[in-house]
């Protein structure tokens, strides 16, 4: 599934450096361990000095020898050693992190040290220490109180976050909850990448939960973005107002519009009476064109029956949507919908039903109520089925479409 805003899940990245630098390894030695695999043998060499002692110095040499923990590795793999081993390392970890932060560093050597301490106590949180745990949990407070604004903000967005991945497909309690001290986190602050960001991955998660939580989250989000300066923000703020707008339209009319690359307008009134596949798609997408193939067998098989198809492409350049339908040709009516965009307004359909992520395809009833929100793959077939009745063989020789949209 592919994302309109373009945007990643960036406070994903937060613990990025220190795991991937050193706790990952460690990790996977452990899971060697505990599997019996034997490791090289110990050596019988004493080390010059204690690797775990941390050094004085100042932030950047305090980092090198971060770096170097990193390249250590335990002297067994046996279980036992390992966990020695990962505990020494994380407490020299922690305390050389404090030495930085507690310094006089540049800010970014201060996000450094606050991804290396982030790192370690999520390591050993996640080995079951409630004392870490605990130190995770007031670590933006420390982060402010060191004057790390910024950096705090970005630990809480990264907490919260971690808090998010492990909500449950059932606790939607649990998930009202956090959606509310994920807005209450947005609205503290400067909003940037990584709280569009987390607000889009909370969003997400809300709509595979349920409609009233989906809801719940576009709306809440919505209405925050919307109160921002920032142009950008403030459009997304319209896509996930609409995308609340299309949680709710099962049962309700949907009304669309829109111009094909000819500049031929729609008449949509002319699709009643028709079971119609609304379906928000971009040339870009890979699973899209996926899917084209998957809407391109249901056409043929139930297009004779009353079956049609208004594809409306999110592609941000003509010419691209033109390339690509003078290679792919496709037999339902396609809409440009950044035709619909002005500098006055963005009337594009993707906004006003929050096409975040494609394909989107919803199903239109004969009376012109939405049925269903999400008709892909062998869903699209079952619902045509219940609707339409199984379809009839195809003529031999007979083109796919040859009928063309109505109107």
């Amino acid at each position: 599934m592919q994302i309109n805003s373009g945007s990643g899940v960036a406070w994903k990245r937060w613990i990025g450096m220190a795991v991937t630098a050193v706790l990952v390894v460690w990790l996977g030695l452990l899971a060697a361990g505990e599997a019996g695999k034997a490791g090289p043998p110990e050596s019988k060499e004493k080390p010059k000095a204690d690797p775990f002692v941390v050094p004085d110095g100042s932030p950047e040499q305090l980092l090198k020898y971060l770096d170097s923990l990193g390249e250590l590795e335990p002297p067994a793999r046996d279980p036992e050693s390992i966990t020695r081993f990962n505990n020494k390392a994380m407490a020299a970890v922690l305390r050389a992190a404090n030495k930085i932060l507690a310094a006089k560093p540049t800010e970014e050597q201060a996000g450094e040290a606050a991804q290396w301490k982030f790192g370690a106590l999520a390591m050993l949180n996640r080995m079951g220490d409630k004392e870490a745990a605990a130190q995770l949990k007031s670590f933006p407070a420390e982060l402010e109180q060191l004057g790390w604004k910024k950096l705090a903000r970005a630990v809480q967005g990264t907490l919260l976050g971690n808090e998010l991945a492990r909500i449950q497909e059932d606790d939607g309690k649990a998930l009202s909850d956090l959606l509310e001290r994920i807005k209450s986190h947005l609205v503290q602050g400067e909003i940037g990448r990584r709280e569009i960001d987390l607000a889009m991955e909370a969003s997400f998660t809300a709509e595979r939960l349920g409609t009233e939580l989906g809801v719940q989250a576009y709306e809440g989000f919505g209405k925050i973005f919307a109160a921002s300066r920032d142009k950008e923000i403030a459009s997304l703020a319209a896509q996930m107002l609409g995308a609340a707008r299309r949680l709710t339209l099962v049962g309700k009319p949907m009304d669309l519009a829109g111009l094909t690359l000819a500049g031929k307008p729609l008449d949509w009134p002319k699709y009643r009476g028709k079971v119609v596949l609304v379906s928000f798609w971009a040339t870009w997408c890979g699973p899209c064109r996926e899917e084209i193939e998957n809407i391109r067998k249901n056409y043929a098989a139930f297009h004779a029956k009353g079956f049609e198809v208004v594809a409306i492409s999110i592609d941000k350049e003509r010419q691209e949507l033109a390339e690509y339908l003078k290679e792919n040709a496709l037999p339902w009516t396609v809409l440009f919908d950044q035709a619909l965009h002005s500098e006055q307004a963005d009337k594009t359909m993707a906004t006003a039903y929050g096409a975040i992520q494609i394909p989107q395809l919803l199903l239109v009833g004969k009376d012109g109520n939405v049925i269903a929100l999400d008709a892909r793959g062998p869903r699209l077939k079952k619902l045509l089925t219940g609707l339409l009745g199984e379809p009839e063989p195809r003529e031999k020789g007979r083109s796919l479409g040859a009928s063309g949209p109505p109107g």
